[in-house]
């Protein structure tokens, strides 16, 4: 983080005569974006949370998204090293990492400023298992989309999933590429953020949907150029919005209770062929397509599979 853009705290807290708590047994690592850089961070020192909560530091927001990590060392953990750099001016990254030879590495390199050890974990077995009771914790890197370079810590296999689909590299351990093994989940409820950027995912170009219903091959066009926020769902607080190959507008909204897209296309007549799908890459779609014989039923009957081309 950067102390000019809201960022980083950690020197300023330090030197501000602040210490941060290591008498509790085990404190929550709290998830924070920043929706201008497009950038998520986490911090387990509460004084640190405490001042980004405060908004003395714009731009930073919490995603509702916590997990367990111990405060103080004890047998059997590792100290979760924290770096950051500012080579990336405007934009600043964070970096977390339990293992020594990464630890080493990073504090050799002049690009990177090591902090302090974040917090205290259990590192994950070589094909990335944890022992009976923690929880997998899931290391993704944005491969540089921001323009930065940025990683998520996560415990939930939805939000692992979707950023994969948005581009994100799993790093870590085993095949889905696991960094902590952290003491509980914590907190995972609905993520604004999380929708925000899924529906986003489907702004710009024009969308072919083909399927075969009844028989008969079908291939809805849909472009959408606006996302709108929508107060009102809890599971879908934002959708894009554009039109069909009939003039009407459609819609599209990330489902957080079910991490699927929900495309709308309505017809003139009071009937809409709606979809569920996931991206399978920035440009594809899959999943499922139903016919509603009125615009607000919801989907009845089995799943025709349906796919998205975007171009």
């Amino acid at each position: 983080m950067n102390i000019k853009s809201g960022a980083w705290l950690l020197a300023m807290t330090v030197a501000c005569g602040a210490s941060f708590n290591a008498a509790a047994a085990t404190n929550d690592a709290v998830e924070y974006y920043h929706a201008g850089f497009g950038h998520y961070f986490i911090t387990a020192f509460p004084e640190e949370a405490a001042a980004l909560d405060s908004g003395k530091f714009s731009g930073w927001a919490r995603t509702g998204y916590t997990f367990k990590v111990e405060a103080a060392t004890a047998s059997g953990y590792s100290p979760v090293c924290r770096f950051f750099s500012t080579s990336f001016a405007p934009k600043s990254s964070h970096f977390y990492t339990p293992f020594a030879s990464e630890c080493t590495i990073l504090k050799q390199n002049a690009n990177w400023q090591f902090e302090a050890n974040a917090f205290f974990v259990q590192e994950p077995a070589t094909d990335g298992s944890c022992p009976v009771g923690k929880t997998k914790v899931y290391r993704l890197y944005n491969n540089g989309l921001s323009g930065a370079p940025n990683h998520r810590y996560t415990t939930s296999t939805a939000v692992r999933s979707a950023m994969i689909a948005q581009g994100w590299i799993p790093e870590g351990l085993g095949a889905e590429g696991v960094v902590f093994c952290a003491e509980g989940a914590g907190a995972t409820p609905t993520d604004p953020m999380l929708a925000d950027q899924n529906t986003r995912q489907m702004v710009g170009g024009t969308w072919t949907f083909s399927y075969v219903y009844n028989g008969t091959q079908s291939n809805d066009v849909l472009s959408f150029t606006t996302v709108v926020s929508d107060p009102s769902s809890v599971n879908s607080p934002y959708y894009a919005q554009g039109t069909n190959q009939y003039g009407l507008t459609a819609t599209a909204r990330y489902n957080l209770q079910t991490g699927l897209i929900e495309v709308r296309s309505p017809f003139a007549i009071p009937a809409t062929d709606y979809f569920t799908v996931n991206f399978t890459s920035s440009n594809n779609l899959s999943g499922c397509y139903y016919f509603l014989p009125t615009l607000s039923s919801t989907p009845t009957g089995s799943c025709t599979s349906v796919t998205g081309i975007r171009r």
